[in-house]
């Protein structure tokens, strides 16, 4: 709404009359600075909302300022197919997981897709920790927000697979990005994703936009697409056996209670342990005997005629 709203003023300080007054001729001086100006989603949305507000303005469906601006149906032209492969997921997590940061950022926008104008204005007061979810409040003016969840199963409407899989990764890649944050809990106003050369920097929105070009899709493009393929895929996790919770299946410690979670790793962590074990218990015994032997010793060398009982031996050893 305040979107509309904005769009309405900007149009009335521009052409500086009331909309009951305002001609095709008035009008299109103004379409032909956004056609240069904006993208085909851009001006395809304001192009739709000039035309529903002159309509209802003028109580006539058909307002011959209306039928002259051109917005034939847009489509996006992302697909299904145009989207990262799982494959290709897995590779970038696995590229990204020696940063923190990195991850973080990379499967929360993955999950929800915030434009990187709006993800780099956030700071770590719009992040709300609760044990089932995350709110992030993404900043649309400066003071509306937009809240964004990052639901575990329990909490989430949606129970696409996939989509609960992403929600998984997002939660808690963010949660550890947060544990290793410079300013987290006690800044509230310093910046979610920051710049590591610059400091207590906003990570500048240049170099987000970098990353979504080269993946070659707008990843507010993603969720939608991703609800309306109906997925029926199986989840792609793992229940830890210790606390019961749900885990990405890249992990190998459970993120909740740190249980090993591959049968490998148990098996070496349990016979690393009964190694160190025995080591420790041999190396007491040694150190008993030794402690025997110099008790003996000690009592050797106040016998009489010792000294010449082992010069002889050192003589014979020659």
């Amino acid at each position: 709404m305040r979107s509309y709203l904005d769009l309405l003023n900007s149009i009335v300080l521009k052409i500086k009359k009331p909309f009951s007054e305002i001609t095709y001729d008035d009008l299109e001086p103004l379409l032909s600075e956004w056609q240069e100006k904006y993208g085909k989603t851009t001006l395809h949305g304001r192009r739709s909302k000039l035309k529903a507000f002159l309509r209802w303005e003028s109580g006539n469906k058909h307002d011959p300022r209306a039928e002259k601006i051109r917005s034939s149906g847009y489509v996006s032209p992302i697909t299904i197919h145009d989207l990262l492969t799982d494959e290709e997921i897995t590779k970038l997590r696995k590229t990204a997981k020696d940063d923190p940061r990195d991850l973080a950022m990379l499967d929360f926008h993955l999950l929800w897709g915030p434009r990187p104008s709006e993800s780099v204005k956030l700071k770590l007061k719009d992040v709300e920790i609760n044990d089932e979810y995350i709110v992030v409040n993404i900043p649309q003016t400066k003071t509306i927000y937009r809240p964004v969840p990052i639901p575990l199963t329990t909490e989430s409407v949606i129970q696409d697979p996939t989509f609960l899989d992403c929600a998984l990764n997002a939660y808690t890649s963010l949660m550890q990005y947060l544990n290793a944050h410079p300013g987290y809990p006690d800044d509230p106003d310093y910046p979610l994703w920051y710049d590591l050369k610059k400091g207590r920097k906003h990570l500048d929105r240049y170099s987000l936009s970098k990353i979504f070009r080269r993946l070659k899709l707008r990843p507010q493009d993603y969720l939608e697409t991703l609800i309306n393929s109906k997925s029926k895929k199986v989840r792609d996790i793992q229940i830890c056996p210790q606390c019961g919770k749900e885990n990405p299946q890249d992990k190998n410690f459970c993120v909740w209670c740190s249980h090993a979670l591959k049968e490998s790793l148990m098996a070496d962590t349990v016979k690393r342990f009964h190694a160190d074990q025995t080591a420790q218990k041999e190396l007491e015994d040694l150190r008993e005997k030794m402690v025997k032997v110099e008790e003996l010793l000690s009592k050797m060398v106040k016998m009489p005629g010792f000294e010449k009982f082992m010069e002889e031996a050192v003589r014979n050893s020659e």
